[in-house]
């Protein structure tokens, strides 16, 4: 009954505490009446029985009042994690449809490349944009991609990029052998594949130099045959 008593809430144990201490109180009345002998003692012991049933009840309904409220209380606790884990469920399975829906566009909007032509477009890119940023590199690869869907130059990225200008090949990574001692970078497989994916930047140029380090001539032929379009890192992009 201790155990019970310490559970329940304050209303019942105020309860069962006047009811006790009326018990007490009887308990003190009873001993003074069988102590002098009082012609009351038959109604008195009567009472305490009687009184004695009543706690015994009052407890007993208490109890069943508190395991009650405590079970109601229970379920209702249950119920509104339930309603909340199904929310979360629901939220969970939105955001991975939405996660689904976005990676099945990326795919159908990604660019298509052969192994070769890929491979192809790795290495030059790391030859041409060496030491240049995630961007500069991009770039770089954006131009080759935008030859390879015009209709001035070939439709595959390996011949846009081995095609030559007379006797010379157009890309210097090429002609210098620079295009073939290369390691590709993470930096530059990034480059490619956010460009793969439909990451554009070039404003559709299809050339691009370093004005640095191309001679005079060319630099003039840019300047004069080309419309300029921006500039980044160590390049510069016309088309």
């Amino acid at each position: 009954m201790q155990n019970v008593y310490l559970f329940l809430p304050k209303r019942y144990r105020t309860v069962l505490g006047i009811v006790a201490a009326a018990m007490v109180t009887l308990q003190v009345l009873m001993g003074v009446v069988l102590f002098a002998g009082g012609r009351n003692e038959a109604s008195l012991s009567v009472v305490y029985a009687k009184s004695q049933e009543n706690f015994a009840a009052d407890a007993e309904e208490i109890t069943k009042a508190t395991l009650v409220t405590a079970e109601s209380n229970t379920v209702s606790k249950q119920i509104l994690l339930d309603e909340q884990m199904e929310a979360i469920a629901a939220e969970s399975v939105a955001a991975m449809q939405n996660d689904l829906a976005k990676e099945t566009a990326r795919e159908e909007n990604r660019i298509q490349l052969s192994q070769t032509d890929k491979g192809v477009l790795l290495r030059i890119v790391e030859a041409e944009a060496t030491g240049e940023d995630v961007t500069g590199k991009m770039l770089v690869a954006n131009v080759i991609l935008n030859r390879v869907n015009s209709d001035e130059f070939p439709d595959t990225v390996e011949k846009v990029v081995f095609q030559k200008s007379g006797k010379k090949y157009q890309f210097s990574p090429i002609r210098d052998g620079r295009y073939y001692k290369v390691s590709v970078s993470e930096t530059t497989e990034e480059a490619v594949e956010r460009v793969l994916d439909g990451e554009d930047y070039s404003q559709g140029a299809l050339y691009f130099m370093s004005r640095r380090q191309a001679n005079k001539r060319n630099v003039r032929w840019f300047d004069q045959s080309l419309t300029w379009l921006l500039e980044y890192g160590t390049h510069e992009f016309y088309k």
